[in-house]
């Protein structure tokens, strides 16, 4: 019996579905109605994606219902297929009874109330996709001191809620990345096994905040089509009060309790400890816990940025320096140094891409180029020229056009020199944090970025980003902060206000 009215049910259904066909073949193929019709008949056989893959049978092609001679071979092909699929699912007693009924109903309503509602789609994963990769990334940094606003003591919720904010706000103007600090001092805004949770979480080191910060903002991030790179900083490590509330297990706690270790694979400069990159086991830390994030969380890339050596140094690693030595090495102190960088920066690439080869790894080290080498022990100049080490270099560019020592079109010039490697991209770091602010040490441009308008708009950082357009290498640009662009002081909302305005006009 109930295979009778899934045959009646069939034949009344697509006499109808022919009918229409009928009708929208003497209609305009340009009307509304009629593309509507033909989109629903689809939806119908295919199910609801539209691709076989819903929760309907599949069929290799939609019918043609306008040929009446054929009608029973496809009646005979629908009602096979409906039976395979309902022998396949256990509640396809149910569906017959829901069908039956509506066989009854249609004594006294149109054909189109005996359709089955479709099934609900099913929910957004979890954890969505990353978007595709765009060929311009136009990104914000969100440091740890955005996160001690945001995040830091916060429920679940209520950092959910200001994360989910903070992207809203984002997306509007038109980014399409955030780089996001988890790692500011050797500690974790995530779980981890190599570091311990960060006070920017619950507010104490060590101590979980009962949720998984990065998680929620990969899922945030993804949800708005918007990429998210971890940002860590490799070698800058806990104060002397902080590292004796560390647990025991992890590395750096280990190394500072004991005698030979301690001032030599962690050094001290001005009461904070400092990873030395001149050891192998430091290198190994730093890279498997790169690793570690690209293996646990859906990150599009790992940033570093110009945390190198500190300043200050002077004979903190002479021990290890001494090793080298020892070893037959024949390098001075300082390009030793800068050879330990290059050996940290390649080997975090390394490790990324053995997880996973598309995750993106870039470096921002300082705009002027004479500090990295001299001051940071950093020669950025490898990384961006030499295949192997990383996939963008983003120097920070601090400068506005009129500064004396750094004039910003000149600057932009000389990093997109640098940038010779195949496929690294040049990302242009901006310092929308100077908006509106007196900026002391760029001499004659120093109210550069109060007093630029154009026809009485400030547009600086529009003006930036056309430029860094013009690069050769260029890729993108990321701009620092997102405080400076969302939540600024009182006396500077106006000028940020013209500035953003024209951020848009060029990003969106």
């Amino acid at each position: 019996m109930k295979k009778a009215y899934i045959i009646l049910l069939l034949i009344i259904l697509l006499i109808s579905l022919a009918s229409c066909k009928v009708i929208g073949n003497k209609e305009d193929k340009s009307d509304s109605s009629s593309n509507t019709s033909e989109e629903y008949s689809s939806n119908l056989l295919y199910g609801p994606d539209g691709n076989g893959k819903g929760e309907y049978p599949k069929f290799d092609s939609i019918p043609d219902f306008s040929s009446i001679s054929n009608i029973e071979d496809i009646i005979t092909d629908v009602n096979n297929k409906l039976e395979d699929f309902l022998s396949d699912n256990s509640n396809s007693d149910n569906l017959l009874d829901n069908t039956s009924s509506a066989v009854d109903q249609n004594n006294n309503n149109n054909v189109d109330s005996s359709i089955p509602t479709p099934p609900a789609p099913p929910p957004i994963s979890p954890t969505p996709p990353p978007p595709p990769q765009s060929s311009e990334m136009k990104a914000v940094w969100i440091s740890y001191l955005d996160l001690n606003y945001l995040l830091k003591g916060k429920s679940n919720q209520q950092f959910s809620n200001n994360i989910n904010k903070a992207f809203d706000n984002i997306k509007s103007i038109g980014l399409n990345t955030v780089i996001v600090h988890v790692r500011p001092f050797s500690d974790a805004l995530y779980q981890s096994s190599f570091f311990p949770w960060s006070s920017y979480g619950s507010g104490t080191l060590g101590k979980s905040p009962g949720f998984d910060p990065l998680t929620i903002m990969v899922n945030a991030a993804h949800s708005r089509g918007l990429k998210i790179h971890a940002w860590i900083n490799p070698m800058r490590g806990p104060t002397d009060v902080e590292i004796n509330k560390i647990d025991s297990n992890y590395s750096i706690k280990k190394w500072h309790s004991n005698g030979t270790t301690r001032g030599d694979y962690i050094f001290n400069i001005s009461n904070r400890w400092y990873y030395n990159p001149g050891v192998e086991e430091v290198r190994n830390l730093i890279s498997d816990g790169a690793a570690e994030i690209v293996r646990n969380y859906n990150v599009d890339g790992i940033h570093i940025d110009d945390y190198f050596y500190p300043s200050g140094m002077g004979s903190q690693d002479s021990a290890a320096y001494q090793r080298y030595k020892s070893s037959g090495g024949k390098l001075s102190n300082n390009n030793w140094r800068i050879e330990n960088n290059n050996i940290l920066v390649k080997q975090i690439n390394t490790s990324i891409k053995s997880v996973k080869n598309n995750v993106i790894f870039g470096v921002s080290p300082s705009g002027n180029n004479s500090y990295n080498m001299n001051t940071m022990y950093a020669d950025p100049r490898v990384w961006a020229g030499t295949t192997g080490y990383l996939d963008q270099i983003i120097p920070q560019i601090y400068y506005g056009f009129n500064n004396s020592a750094k004039p910003f079109e000149k600057t932009v010039n000389e990093w997109n020199g640098y940038t010779k490697a195949s496929g690294v991209k040049l990302i242009v770091g901006l310092a929308t944090y100077k908006i509106g602010i007196t900026d002391a040490h760029a001499g004659s441009g120093s109210n550069e970025w109060i007093e630029n308008k154009n026809n009485g708009q400030r547009n600086m950082m529009q003006r930036q980003i056309l430029f860094s357009r013009t690069a050769s290498k260029y890729g993108g640009i990321g701009l620092y902060d997102y405080k400076s662009l969302f939540t600024p002081n009182g006396g500077i909302q106006e000028n940020v206000k013209d500035e953003v305005d024209k951020i848009k006009d060029v990003l969106r």
